[in-house]
């Protein structure tokens, strides 16, 4: 017979549940991506059912803004309309200038510099995951102890 839990102990147990699934999921991680390349993508399966894709995604690509008094000379100069009177570029105008740092000629405003980030695996499961995966562990297919690793 199992112990009656109450709030405090589901609490505890969840939150050492959650770290254990992050190392795990970490471990994971790292494993997929050893191997893969960006655009790389497998299907989980479980009990011949789609459970969901791990794509290897490449870096998503931003604009990093290094330099803020070269954004600004160059706003005085080329674009005063974004300088307010306390010769700053307000939040909301830089915010817009983040998202894409070129003039209409092409060329980069000074103080910005792109950066990719690294490739990532992306985890999709399907709509209907957790029904799955709740099948699977009322019959016996699935179990929380392969899933995590543990050892018995």
């Amino acid at each position: 017979m199992t112990q009656q839990l109450r709030t405090q102990e589901k609490l505890v147990l969840l939150a050492e549940l959650e770290k254990r699934v992050k190392s795990v999921k970490d471990d994971l991680r790292k494993e997929f991506q050893a191997g893969a390349v960006p655009g790389d993508r497998l299907t989980a399966v479980l009990d011949g059912q789609k459970l969901g894709s791990v794509t290897y995604t490449k870096g998503r690509e931003a604009w990093k803004h290094n330099d803020p008094a070269a954004t600004l000379a160059w706003a005085k100069e080329h674009a005063p309309h974004l300088v307010d009177s306390k010769e700053v570029i307000p939040d909301a105008h830089l915010t817009a200038l983040k998202k894409e740092p070129v003039t209409a000629d092409g060329e980069l405003i000074p103080g910005f510099e792109p950066v990719v980030g690294d490739p990532y695996a992306s985890i999709r499961p399907e709509k209907n995951a957790g029904e799955l995966i709740e099948a699977g562990l009322a019959s016996g297919a699935l179990s929380w102890t392969d899933v995590l690793e543990l050892e018995q």
